[in-house]
């Protein structure tokens, strides 16, 4: 009986991996959608995505994860309030990056992981590069508005695509009894009105101890101002953009006893003499233990990270 039982539980053990196994399998033949009554299953899509991205999907999780790991080794690896905070700058300050994100929201993840990678290489490449005070004074003075916190307006900016809607929309965003938020405004006027920015809040940067874009920032909370289209909304059929000044948010100048702003400072110094990037990769590459099902995996994944090189085999 004593026997039986390890037996047994070998047998119960080999089965539950049997049965995962079985899962997996089934779950990839499995119809993920239908398109006319023809299935596709994730092991087609898988196949697919194979076929176009392959190689180039591969370099990107070799890199990847050959970056997070020296990153982690090394003790530079970034928070996830670090990559946050940069995600939610690009896209409070990038309207053409944030209406992608809210057009793709699963894009999202991607777009941290992009950061974290920029981050750890530009600490990977920097670690140990010594700045001195004199070069720090010398950054900030030519370079403040990359560290000064800007004046910002937030607001509201609605591209008309109707000249007959100007005006009804001009009204609703003067309105406080009722107000009207943008998305109200769309659901009213679908296809004359689109509105831009981060969750359909645009903000307007000033550089501090700068007059850009005075006009914009002298103007009173819940104004409108009416102009022209700029040439490439023009182009996609806008007539009139409509602009509300929601709240103005003042800047400031950067404090450089702050650990914080004197890290972005050394790294950006440190980076403009630090080695190139794949030169970075091809030491991480050399050192790293790497296996490949297919061999061919091995040749493509060099040639789309170390391109040079390969051109220089290829001769």
């Amino acid at each position: 009986m004593r026997a039986v039982k390890p037996l047994l539980g070998v047998v119960i053990a080999v089965s539950v991996l049997l049965n995962a196994v079985l899962l997996v399998k089934i779950r990839g033949r499995r119809a993920i959608l239908q398109v006319n009554g023809v299935s596709v299953s994730r092991n087609d899509m898988n196949r697919a995505l194979e076929l176009q991205f392959g190689p180039q999907y591969k370099a990107n999780l070799v890199a990847r994860v050959l970056l997070e790991q020296a990153a982690k080794k090394q003790g530079v690896e970034p928070t996830e309030a670090e990559v946050t905070e940069q995600f939610e700058n690009q896209k409070e300050l990038n309207w053409t990056y944030a209406q992608r994100l809210m057009r793709a929201p699963w894009l999202a993840d991607e777009a941290k992981a992009e950061i974290k990678i920029q981050l750890e290489e530009d600490r990977l490449l920097t670690r140990g590069t010594e700045v001195t005070e004199d070069e720090v004074r010398t950054e900030y003075q030519q370079n403040h508005g990359l560290y000064d916190t800007p004046n910002k307006a937030k607001c509201s900016v609605a591209v008309v695509l109707a000249d007959a809607r100007v005006e009804d929309i001009r009204r609703m965003l003067v309105s406080q009894n009722p107000p009207f938020s943008p998305a109200k405004i769309m659901e009213n006027y679908p296809r004359e009105v689109v509105f831009l920015g981060d969750n359909y809040r645009f903000t307007f940067a000033q550089p501090f101890g700068t007059d850009y874009n005075a006009s914009l920032f002298k103007m009173e909370a819940k104004a409108i101002k009416v102009e022209d289209p700029p040439a490439d909304l023009a182009r996609q059929g806008a007539r009139k953009v409509l602009i509300r000044i929601d709240e103005l948010i003042p800047g400031h100048r950067a404090d450089l006893t702050d650990p914080a702003i004197l890290k972005k400072i050394k790294i950006s110094v440190a980076r403009r003499r630090a080695r190139p990037s794949t030169e970075l990769m091809s030491e991480l590459w050399n050192k790293a233990n790497l296996s490949f099902d297919d061999p061919a995996d091995r040749v493509n994944i060099e040639r789309v990270l170390f391109p040079d090189k390969a051109q220089t085999t290829a001769k």
